[in-house]
């Protein structure tokens, strides 16, 4: 497009956040706005993976949409290629204004939509990460964007963790860790699958002593975390699973537990981030204590944290109070309501 279509031009920009790994929410942004103005842009994932609920991708000015993974018989199926193509045919009906679509995908599983908006005479882009951009779309789209490798996992800053030196025990631990609600269940052997295209970067970042014993995919695939660990394609997409889990740990201490974890006051603010996400949009009232247990329940599943153990009384309103979009009041009989902030 033009520098002078690019000024008239009406965007819509959606994100497939586990397909754009390795970039921050600002560059994917920014890489947008060249193609004119941003009308939407929203980005679509399970935000429990990341150690911040997803508050830096609201900050960079995307519009988060929480999608839950599916748990089948299977295992873990994502379900944000469904709702991120029913968005997006509807944003056609909703902004007859919007000139160019942007997907931010390099996922096959888009090419009718691409065909789609094509048909109605939009422009349509594809921004993804090269190795993950499939053939077929490059062909279908009108224009591609890549993004090379490098970088931390997006949306999070880095974060200090780790020791110089690691234990084997510890190393497979913190791959586990590392790979949050990602991982998926071998149906055959009940034993996690851990994603290990993007996990080296998240790795590195996270765990920067990790970068001398594991530096590449490589070394990630012998680190022995089962008697037999394989590597293969298991979901047909080209994304390999490391198979395994790992055996006791004779290192128990309080230190290594707490290896790699935020502190205190970065528990309570991702804390506070998932709850906000549970509040309903329309606004309506929730009791406080709902919200508390489902924003622990996020917390433990999620990004696999505890609560502080020592919090002052009123530790739950203060941090809603203080938490952006979110509005608290008493009733009358004395009970703790919060709702979404509208």
């Amino acid at each position: 497009m033009s520098s002078m279509d690019n000024r008239n031009a009406q965007v819509a920009l959606f994100v497939d956040g586990d397909n754009v790994r390795g970039q921050s929410w600002p560059a994917i942004l920014d890489k947008g706005r060249q193609f004119g103005r941003l009308a939407v842009a929203r980005l679509y994932m399970d935000f429990q993976i990341l150690s911040d609920g997803g508050a830096s991708a609201r900050a960079a000015g995307f519009e988060p949409h929480h999608v839950l993974g599916k748990r089948t018989s299977d295992g873990f199926k994502s379900m944000v290629d469904v709702a991120l193509a029913c968005d997006a045919m509807s944003i056609l009906h909703e902004y007859p204004n919007i000139t160019t679509l942007i997907m931010g995908s390099g996922d096959a599983d888009f090419i009718p939509l691409i065909a789609n908006w094509k048909r109605r005479g939009k422009y349509t882009v594809v921004m993804a990460n090269a190795s993950a951009l499939s053939g077929e779309l490059r062909q279908v789209a009108d224009e591609v964007v890549t993004f090379g490798g490098g970088g931390r996992r997006i949306g999070e800053p880095g974060r200090r963790g780790g020791r110089s030196t690691l234990s084997r025990n510890k190393l497979k631990r913190i791959v586990l860790d590392t790979a949050g609600t990602t991982r998926l269940t071998d149906r055959e052997t009940s034993q996690p699958l851990v994603r290990v295209d993007w996990l080296i970067e998240e790795l590195h970042e996270r765990y920067p002593a990790t970068r001398d014993a594991l530096p590449d995919a490589e070394s990630l695939a012998k680190l022995l975390i089962a008697d037999l660990p394989e590597l293969d394609p298991m979901d047909g997409k080209g994304r390999y699973f490391l198979l395994g889990e790992p055996e006791d740990s004779e290192d128990n201490g309080e230190e290594e537990d707490r290896a790699g974890r935020p502190d205190d006051q970065a528990v309570l603010d991702i804390f506070a981030e998932l709850c906000r996400e549970t509040l309903p949009v329309d606004g309506s009232w929730l009791k406080a204590s709902s919200v508390l247990n489902e924003g622990k329940r996020l917390l433990e599943d999620g990004p696999g944290y505890e609560l502080p153990r020592k919090r002052p009384t009123g530790w739950f309103r203060s941090l809603l109070e203080s938490t952006e979009g979110v509005e608290v009041r008493t009733t009358d009989g004395g009970q703790l309501e919060v709702r979404r902030d509208r």
